[in-house]
């Protein structure tokens, strides 16, 4: 039945009467507040578990504020409803089109229990959820919770029986035994770990996976199935007792960060491609063991205690199989004078909203970061925006240290605000500048369409591939406007596909021995 509000209210029959499954006033606004309760749960990322569905609102407020952002996992939202009725009526009541994404799961109907266990049984990828919350009957909540202890008691179980066997072979496994496999190479192992949601390690996963396979190793590569899975330790420890890998490659991430999972003999190679606060601190330096290996940006790690002889600097690589200069002209839909490519698209409105979001429960940092917003888009409108690194670095050090707080300890909370709205700014100055050429300006990657001042520009979506090649060799110039840096993969890739590229001043100006200005911000 509806509401004079609007409301709809599913009726149960009870042994005297009608009993209302949702609450018969103001169910959308009730259902906020109960969000609002769980609000904690879903700023952490973690899974959202809902025995009950009631008549809807609070599994589409949930919904509504679960989080799906292209550079970390989906925020899964499951439902668990034994009364099948129930679900049925509500599809058939309301549009439910916007819940039923890749972050929803039903678990429906007098076999729910036995499906949700083995819903999580049988792919470990899928996140358990380690709360839930109640909407509907009590007693069917309690099966829920049941089938939930079930399913980590089984993957515990399987995940220790997984570590025994690794740690027994890797214990037999000797300096010899590992310095053969390597000399021969055709009898080499390698487990590399990937992660589809960052586009970057997809394809750097993939350049080295055909780097190693063409030199004749073997090679296995975990990657997430959806969206919504996490590369979980039992994930990782299956992997490590069924292919007994000779080394692990991981980017951006150290063994230390792995709480155990990985046997001490296993040699691991940490490929560090970005600024990550897990990596760039002396605790990370002081675990570092003598199987561990650290490549590429690696040039500043000594200075946070990291042992010399483990690091080993690389510039960016390329694929010279796939980035090549060819005879054949690239097809002319990728022709422009200017070109820019990047997924990058947010505009700087959007990336101080996210940041804004983040320091919400943080108020003297959100009060710091709108200050330094403030002032960046002061100069970004001026035209006049930092002409470094350094330059944006002092601005921030400067507005903590006015507030009693010292910048060396706060070194991740500046490049968060530079990776957020000021690098953002960077690319939006420098493209209306290509735009305000007059020459033909092309602008590629997901998003670019939805820009309100840049939109008019895109031209769609381009896969990392030949055709990402083609683009660079269509291109009379290519664009590079990445965070200050020239050691990148985008501008590797460009010139080894034969093209031309050019960056503006501030992304120029690097320091004198051309080391990557964030890394020396001091």
């Amino acid at each position: 039945m509806a509401r004079p509000s609007g409301d709809l209210v599913l009726l149960k029959e009870g042994a005297d009467k009608p009993v209302a499954l949702s609450h018969p006033d103001g169910a959308a606004q009730k259902a906020a507040r109960f969000a609002d309760e769980h609000a904690a749960a879903l700023a952490s990322g973690a899974p959202v578990f809902v025995a009950g569905t009631r008549a809807g609102y609070e599994i589409d407020e949930l919904h509504r504020r679960t989080r799906r952002r292209d550079w970390e996992p989906a925020q899964p939202i499951y439902i668990y409803e034994e009364d099948e009725r129930i679900v049925r009526l509500l599809f058939t009541a309301q549009d439910w089109t916007g819940r039923l994404d890749e972050r929803a799961h039903f678990f429906l109907g007098a076999n729910a229990a036995d499906e949700c266990r083995a819903f999580f049984t049988e792919r470990l990828a899928r996140p358990v959820p380690d709360e839930l919350l109640t909407l509907g009957d009590a007693q069917a909540a309690a099966r829920a919770a049941s089938a939930l202890r079930a399913a980590k008691t089984e993957i515990l179980r399987a995940a220790q029986q997984w570590k025994s066997e690794a740690d027994a072979y890797y214990e037999k496994l000797g300096a010899a035994d590992l310095a053969r496999a390597f000399l021969d190479w055709n009898g080499a192992r390698f487990l590399l770990v990937s992660n589809r949601q960052t586009y970057f390690v997809r394809y750097s996963v993939r350049d080295l996976r055909d780097a190693l396979e063409h030199g004749g190793a073997e090679v296995r590569v975990l990657e997430e199935e959806d969206a919504a899975d996490r590369l979980t330790g039992p994930v990782l420890l299956r992997a490590l007792a069924a292919f007994r890998p000779h080394a692990l490659f991981f980017i951006d991430h150290l063994r230390a960060e792995g709480a155990g999972i990985y046997p001490p003999q296993l040699p691991f190679v940490a490929y560090i491609q970005d600024y990550m606060q897990s990596v760039f601190n002396e605790k990370a330096g002081a675990a570092i063991t003598p199987r561990d290996l650290v490549i590429g940006y690696a040039r500043d790690l000594e200075a946070f205690g990291f042992p010399p002889d483990r690091l080993f600097v690389l510039p960016p690589l390329t694929n010279p199989r796939m980035f090549a200069p060819s005879s054949s002209p690239p097809p002319e839909k990728f022709a422009a004078d200017l070109s820019f490519v990047s997924n990058r698209s947010a505009t700087h409105e959007e990336a101080y909203e996210g940041v804004a979001r983040e320091f919400k429960d943080a108020p003297v940092f959100a009060r710091i970061a709108e200050r330094v917003y403030g002032e960046a888009l002061a100069r970004f409108e001026s035209g006049a925006f930092y002409e470094d690194y350094r330059a944006f670095h002092h601005v921030v050090a400067d507005a903590l240290a006015a507030d009693g707080f010292d910048p060396a300890a706060h070194e991740p909370f500046i490049f968060r605000l530079f990776d957020s709205f000021a690098d953002a700014m960077l690319r939006e100055q420098s493209l209306r500048w290509a735009a305000e050429s007059g020459r033909p300006l092309a602008l590629w990657g997901r998003g670019w369409e939805r820009h309100p001042r840049l939109g008019g520009f895109a031209r769609g979506v381009v896969e990392n591939g030949p055709d990402l090649a083609a683009i660079y060799r269509a291109s009379k110039i290519n664009l590079h406007v990445n965070q200050f840096e020239l050691e990148h993969v985008r501008l590797v890739d460009g010139l080894a596909a034969g093209g031309f590229s050019r960056a503006p001043p501030a992304v120029r100006r690097m320091a004198p021995d051309g080391r990557l200005p964030f890394r020396h911000a001091g």
